[in-house]
């Protein structure tokens, strides 16, 4: 994931940490140590339970990443005087390329000084 917002890199990293605590991997890793410290008999055994692990492991990421939105709407707070000024400026600015010959259709216009109170 790439990502620089500190919130969504959190969530992105509960979200792995919980699916693999779902999954047991800690302990199935454990497992795995154990088994290679007892005995090298089981080298296919353990390369299976390995290849396992680690498509689990990439199973996780992926649904992390895709349970994180990147883009955060909504959370920003909404000020009505900014967005009247807005629409000022955008019926002013049309009206000005209107003026200046450019190609703005009088229904956009229209709708701008609707939306301005103009």
């Amino acid at each position: 994931m790439q990502c620089k917002d500190p919130r969504i890199i959190d969530h992105y990293n509960m979200a792995l940490l919980e699916m693999l605590e779902k999954k047991n991997l800690l302990q199935r890793i454990r497992e795995i140590n154990d088994k290679l410290t007892k005995s090298s008999d089981l080298w296919h055994h353990i390369k299976q339970e390995l290849n396992s692990i680690e498509n689990t492991i990439t199973e996780a990421k992926r649904s992390a990443e895709n349970n994180c939105h990147k883009l955060k709407c909504g959370q920003v707070q909404w000020c009505p005087p900014v967005m009247v000024a807005i629409n000022h400026i955008l019926f002013w600015k049309s009206m000005q390329k209107r003026e200046l010959g450019g190609k703005v259709r009088l229904l956009v216009l229209q709708k701008r000084a609707k939306k301005a109170s103009i």
